[in-house]
């Protein structure tokens, strides 16, 4: 279920309130959605898939009415700001790239040195997939991952050429959207090295990247598809 009605009591990050039209990007589409019922309107985004979030368009019976709306990060510069608050910041392998705007707090690549061992998650342009491939051995060792996909299932940690892709932008505009106390830190790829270390970035104009311990904790830098 994409959307259910909650009393107006309800409090949600994700509620429209009675005669409110919203813009929301989900999968890289954009559906404007109107609610003209009495009650709240909340979006379950977490539960649907492409297909349904493709399909949901028209008007329901309960005065609810979905259009197509078009958000400007689908053909805008490098450095447009999407409805969803994410930026894009280049493309690889022809995909853009959307990132957060600002990254998320230090954590281990996985939590103790006892989960040692190869995740298989190798690529380095496809963050998505070893991201995915990461969480599948376990969700809760693995908190580097599991720090992106928890803001949604379309969020992930970048592989090593989309991190150093998100740096160089971020990198050229840190007065306004970086951190003014992350200029020299290292950012976790989810690209795999070893056993027992996976690459990191360096937030500088270089942008060297080098395989670190992954019990070290470094912070995040999430990617949405």
């Amino acid at each position: 279920m994409i959307f259910c009605l909650v009393s107006a009591e309800a409090q949600s990050n994700n509620a429209i309130a009675f005669g409110q039209s919203v813009n929301v990007t989900n999968y890289g589409i954009c559906r404007k959605i109107t609610n003209a019922d009495s009650s709240s309107l909340h979006l379950n985004l977490s539960f649907s898939t492409k297909g349904e979030w493709e399909n949901f368009i028209g008007s329901s019976h309960n005065g609810i009415r979905i259009e197509k709306c078009t958000d400007p990060c689908v053909e805008g510069e490098v450095g447009t700001r999407c409805l969803d608050g994410t930026v894009y910041v280049g493309v690889i392998e022809g995909r853009r790239i959307y990132a957060a705007p600002k990254p998320e707090k230090e954590v281990p690549w996985t939590q103790s040195s006892r989960t040692y061992s190869a995740t298989k998650a190798i690529s380095v342009s496809d963050g998505f997939a070893n991201t995915d491939t990461i969480l599948a051995r376990s969700r809760n060792e693995y908190t580097a991952a599991l720090a992106c996909r928890e803001k949604g299932p379309e969020w992930y940690l970048p592989a090593l050429a989309e991190l150093n892709t998100i740096i160089a932008y971020q990198y050229r505009v840190a007065a306004s959207d970086a951190p003014t106390d992350g200029t020299a830190a290292f950012y976790w790829s989810s690209t795999e090295v070893a056993d027992d270390s996976a690459y990191g970035i360096q937030f500088n104009e270089d942008r060297l990247f080098t395989p670190i311990v992954k019990t070290i904790p470094l912070p995040v830098w999430c990617a949405k598809k």
